[in-house]
């Protein structure tokens, strides 16, 4: 019941959020540096981006961060799109921002 009202709010419980296996541990430099921002700013640099099956689709660090720290939800923005289309969509936005 708790999860279902946390989801009502834009939080989702970290143990449900599906990490793709295609993931790889981030650079201890990357999680270090996120770390150190979040003991400064007791903010996540990152936010937590889940389709509507509660894949992870961006914010790996944060999830991992979130871990660490034990925390029990995370506000997450959810999108109705596949792990396959929010990668060739993002890519794409990322390329055309490198050209400008």
């Amino acid at each position: 019941m708790l999860d279902f009202i946390m989801s009502l709010l834009g939080f989702e419980n970290v143990r449900n959020i599906k990490i793709p296996k295609e993931y790889k541990i981030p650079r201890t430099e990357k999680l270090n540096a996120k770390w150190r921002f979040f003991q400064d700013t007791k903010k996540f640099m990152d936010k937590v981006i889940i389709n509507s099956e509660k894949t992870l689709l961006d914010g790996y660090t944060t999830v991992i961060l979130c871990k660490w720290k034990d925390k029990k939800y995370i506000r997450v923005t959810r999108v109705n799109v596949s792990n396959e289309e929010y990668l060739k969509k993002y890519k794409s936005y990322n390329q055309k921002k490198k050209n400008k």
